[in-house]
C-alpha cells in the first residue's frame, strides 16, 4: 500500500473544485486512517481506510451534499492509487502481458 498522503494528493488532482482536505490518524489502530474531503462548509466525504496486510480497504462513513457518483469516483480513484502493485498485475497473481 502506497503512503496515504501521497496517493489521496494524486487522488485530489482529479477533482474541480480543488477540495480541501485532511487525515486524522486513528489511535487505537495504527494502520487506519480516517480521511475528510470538502470543497464548502456544507459538503463533506468521510473515509476510513485500512491497510491490511498491505492491501488497502475502504469504507465512506458519511457523505453530505457530495453527489453518490462523485463519492464513488472519489473512492475508486483513491483506491487504485494505494495500490502499490504494478498496473498489469492483478490481485494475488503474476503481471499479464
Amino acid at each position: 500500500m502506497r503512503n496515504i498522503h501521497n496517493a489521496l494528493a494524486d487522488t485530489l488532482t482529479r477533482f474541480q473544485p480543488q477540495m480541501n482536505w485532511r487525515i486524522l490518524p486513528a489511535g487505537d489502530i495504527p494502520n487506519r486512517w480516517r480521511v475528510q474531503v470538502w470543497h464548502t462548509e456544507e459538503s463533506l466525504l468521510e473515509a476510513e481506510i485500512l491497510n491490511l496486510e498491505g492491501d488497502a480497504v475502504g469504507c465512506v462513513l458519511e457523505r453530505r451534499n457530495i453527489s453518490f457518483r462523485t463519492m464513488q469516483r472519489f473512492m475508486d480513484t483513491l483506491m487504485h492509487n494505494l495500490d502499490e502493485r504494478p498496473p498489469n498485475s492483478p490481485p494475488g497473481g503474476e503481471p499479464t502481458h
